[in-house]
């Protein structure tokens, strides 16, 4: 498979990029994942997929390791994953980060109350004498606001479908996840975006296999007069 204009599929990149991160400004529940599927496409005929990868940016080794869950994901689709872009129907361009915010928040507290030991003065019984006697009091507890720093973890996963690659490249699919954690862990939270996001990923078709041509036996002389002799005996 030929492609026309690498060029332009660079220029997709770059858009469907900051289309991406712009979904930081769309996501700030505990979870969100978005897609979008090309309703003018037939996608039994974009069987074959392979990666688009990026060997000089900062995320290549992180969505190296993605590129398993995605291909495993896929085949269950019943789609193909080649290595070569020119036996590919549709190429994947995937995008992950792992940005970490900071805000301040107001906690309350809970302030509690003081003990506070009183003394009684009670009349003696014995020689006129007069004893004391301690008991402990409590003042009320009360509430108060504490502004402190909370830090939050946003894996993030893009993936960006271009197919039509012998004439014009088009966005076929896409699909976004965010979510938030005080932990820091892309290579998981990654993969259960990943497979959220796919799960939303059309199904096509199995493949047909193609019947192969019947299989010409010719006769071999030697084992033709073998087979004589040994019906003669």
């Amino acid at each position: 498979m030929k492609i026309k204009n690498i060029s332009l599929i660079f220029t997709l990149v770059c858009f469907l990029l900051l289309f991406s991160l712009h979904g930081y400004c769309l996501f700030k529940s505990s979870k969100n994942i978005e897609t979008y599927a090309n309703p003018d496409i037939d996608y039994n005929s974009y069987r074959y997929f392979t990666f688009f990868t990026d060997k000089l940016s900062i995320d290549y080794l992180q969505n190296k390791s993605f590129q398993s869950s995605i291909i495993e994901l896929l085949e269950e689709k019943n789609y193909i994953y080649v290595k070569d872009m020119k036996e590919a129907n549709f190429v994947i361009i995937l995008y992950s980060s792992n940005l970490y915010e900071e805000s301040l928040v107001n906690v309350p507290i809970y302030k509690p109350g003081k003990k506070i030991n009183v003394s009684h003065l009670i009349d003696g019984t014995h020689h006129d004498s007069t004893h004391h006697s301690h008991s402990a009091l409590y003042t009320p507890g009360s509430w108060g606001i504490k502004t402190a720093i909370k830090g939050m973890y946003y894996p993030f996963i893009g993936i960006s479908c271009i197919g039509n690659l012998q004439s014009e490249p088009e966005l076929i699919w896409q699909g976004q996840g965010i979510k938030s954690t005080r932990k820091s862990n892309l290579e998981k939270y990654g993969k259960e975006l990943i497979e959220e996001i796919l799960s939303k990923f059309p199904k096509i078709s199995e493949k047909i296999k193609e019947e192969l041509p019947p299989i010409e036996i010719k006769e071999n002389e030697k084992i033709k007069l073998l087979l004589e002799q040994l019906k003669n005996n």
